[in-house]
């Protein structure tokens, strides 16, 4: 055989499983995400490298004071050192994913090696912390055809990073790395830090840096208008197919241009209620609520619009249709508080006489107060029920299928709770007067 076939087709099996793979990630977002869900001015808080005896320590300390979570990439070689600190890390509610056992370069592993660093990395985190990784980002973002296909291979889910903050090199300062934030936000990005050095081109120093931006990273995007999301909408985002997630996002963009029509608003100084608020003026039958309080035709009301990524992340971990609804009922209880402190102190509210949403999962709402009543007419309950079938269909992880699975159930009802005992139920008597 010619030495220049054997060239070209060594060449071609070099391309194939080392740079096709990283140009598939990496430029184009195929096979992992580079980018959370746009739909809200969400960023996202990721850290490499660690665990570190010294600085994940500090870092956990600032993430807890201002009440936040993060994802974790952790080495395996770091962990089996710093047990304690994997612990530490699980134990707050933070996500710890897979870096590699030894943050070796894919392209210089063959397939076995390569899956031996994934699984070992991911074997002792389990032992530690009693639960199995989901996320895996690869050392430098580098791939070859085994890591690019650990969702089939291993069952875990690539993430990468919509930018770097440059937080390892030696001429990095807190200033530097802030800047590096401060110029590049944008809704659902998701940022790498390191909170440990890496074995290689990395000054051992920098860490410290890191730690010291970190609180004016966390100022920075709250002073921009974005807040940090939590890492279970990450493991949501990345379990979705490519196609969903485009479905969401073109989804999402409709949902916007629709909530700056109908004037519907994130609830006033919360940055992670369940619901957004519209006023509209009631247009149906009367209604006597158990309290007493009588809805006429031409009363305001607050209307309720459920936080769409918190659905995604809460059908993407429930097993069935029980536990979503019990999940979601346990998220709406916990946001209703915030519904109530909203409508005792802003103006804007104040002549609402009742709240009210419109959802097909209603199982339970009376324990939190609501009364359930059938949608009239007709004819808007027959729109209603197709937007919120076409609804879960496009947000939910198993969408058509559990579409048709569940079908018989999917009939929406309109909650209504008066806004009297709105405020008895959820919000202090200190902090209202009606």
């Amino acid at each position: 055989m010619p030495w220049n076939y054997i060239v070209l087709g060594t060449l071609t099996v070099i391309i194939i499983y080392t740079f096709l793979p990283t140009i598939l990630i990496r430029v184009f977002g195929i096979g992992g995400i580079k980018r959370g869900p746009k739909g809200r001015r969400e960023v996202f808080l990721t850290f490499d490298d660690g665990p570190d005896p010294v600085y994940t320590p500090q870092v956990l300390d600032i993430l807890r004071r201002h009440g936040l979570k993060a994802a974790f990439f952790v080495t395996g070689c770091n962990a089996k050192k710093h047990i304690q600190v994997i612990k530490r890390i699980a134990a707050e509610g933070h996500h710890i994913g897979i870096h590699g056992m030894k943050h070796r370069l894919a392209w210089l592993m063959g397939p076995k090696s390569t899956l031996n660093e994934i699984r070992e990395a991911a074997e002792l985190i389990y032992s530690a912390t009693g639960k199995s990784p989901v996320l895996y980002r690869a050392p430098w973002g580098v791939y070859n055809c085994i890591n690019y296909f650990t969702a089939v291979i291993t069952g875990h889910r690539s993430i990468l990073w919509t930018f770097m903050c440059w937080d390892w090199t030696s001429r990095c300062s807190a200033e530097s790395i802030t800047g590096f934030v401060k110029r590049r936000l944008k809704s659902g990005a998701i940022i790498v830090l390191h909170d440990s050095a890496g074995p290689v081109c990395s000054c051992q120093n920098a860490p410290r840096h890191m730690v010291k931006a970190l609180p004016l990273i966390i100022k920075e995007i709250y002073r921009q208008g974005y807040h940090i999301g939590p890492p279970d909408t990450l493991q949501a985002w990345a379990q979705l197919s490519c196609c969903k997630r485009v479905t969401i996002s073109l989804w999402s963009i409709w949902e916007r241009c629709f909530a700056a029509l109908a004037g519907v608003k994130p609830l006033a100084g919360t940055v992670d209620s369940a619901f957004s608020l519209a006023l509209r003026k009631y247009r149906g039958q009367p209604l006597n609520l158990p309290d007493g309080t009588l809805i006429k035709p031409g009363d305001l009301l607050g209307e309720l619009h459920f936080d769409n990524n918190l659905l995604l992340n809460i059908t993407s971990r429930a097993p069935g249709p029980e536990q979503t609804a019990t999940a979601l009922l346990r998220s709406v209880k916990q946001s209703l508080p915030r519904v109530a402190a909203v409508l005792a102190s802003d103006p804007r509210y104040k002549q609402v006489k009742a709240v009210y949403g419109i959802t097909m999962i209603h199982r339970g709402a009376r324990f939190l107060g609501f009364k359930i009543y059938d949608i009239y007419p007709a004819v808007l309950r027959i729109i209603t029920t197709w937007y919120q079938r076409w609804l879960l269909i496009v947000f939910h992880p198993r969408g058509l299928s559990h579409f048709i699975k569940h079908r018989s159930k999917m009939v929406p009802k309109m909650l209504v709770m008066s806004k009297k005992q709105l405020l008895q139920r959820y919000c202090p008597l200190d902090e209202y007067t009606t």
